[in-house]
């Protein structure tokens, strides 16, 4: 199911459209995650959107137009928000902000390599060319406990799920397992012009107090209804896990 949009045969209706669904680890997991209470506007929200890549990475990676409009409308929801946006979208600049974030949102570019993957920032000083990487075991190795969700709004970010809820090496997991309570990725790669709608309606639901997978289920919903977006592509790339 991972992989697929979650159509149930044969009448031709999505699963999504019945159920709020969510990949936990398991019964327990599931509630001690839930147990770290619902998102809302009060909670401190780091923001990374549109990191400025390396000049060689660039050329691989080139700028995506609505990550910045998105990382914006996102930081705007919350009354506490840090926005890492272009050359201050760094790694130390993550690191210094993740202690007291109870929202974590990234609108960048992401990769996935053999299963597994991660998001690039901005190199800082350290490397001109290239890119910060921000990966599972980079993500494990930190105390992310105080997160209640985690949205990863980037290509792929989900995929390395595929090999399993164990892979230590996915985005996914790795936030898990250092602390955050839920986590929104992607299964393939997003269309980026879609992105701000779709976390508009997400982020919508979410903070007039429907949990995360059912404000997941909603803005892919709002997204479907639309003709010009009304195939999966554009509405069911994303995946909640870890609790609702």
């Amino acid at each position: 199911m991972s992989d697929s949009p979650s159509q149930s045969p044969p009448g031709g209706r999505y699963l999504g459209e019945r159920f709020a669904i969510t990949i936990a680890a398991g019964l327990l997991d599931y509630q001690q995650r839930a147990a770290a209470g619902p998102v809302n506007a009060d909670a401190k929200a780091l923001v990374v959107a549109s990191p400025t890549l390396g000049v060689e990475m660039s050329k691989t990676f080139p700028p995506l137009a609505g990550t910045m409009p998105e990382g914006r409308l996102v930081a705007m929801r919350f009354h506490r928000s840090v926005l890492l946006t272009g050359a201050q979208a760094t790694l130390a600049a993550v690191a210094q902000h993740r202690p007291d974030a109870g929202l974590f949102h990234f609108a960048g570019h992401g990769f996935s390599n053999a299963g597994n993957g991660g998001l690039l920032l901005s190199p800082g000083e350290s490397g001109a060319g290239g890119a910060g990487v921000m990966d599972g075991t980079w993500m494990e190795n930190q105390d992310w406990s105080r997160c209640r969700l985690a949205v990863l709004s980037a290509c792929s970010t989900g995929t390395g799920e595929a090999r399993g809820p164990v892979n230590p090496e996915s985005l996914v997991r790795g936030l898990l397992w250092a602390g955050v309570a839920r986590v929104i990725a992607s299964r393939w790669n997003v269309d980026t012009e879609t992105g701000v709608p779709f976390m508009d309606e997400f982020y919508t639901s979410l903070l007039s107090g429907d949990n995360t997978a059912a404000a997941l289920q909603h803005a892919e919903q709002r997204i479907r209804e639309r003709k010009t977006t009304s195939h999966p592509y554009f509405w069911a790339g994303f995946q909640s896990f870890g609790a609702r």
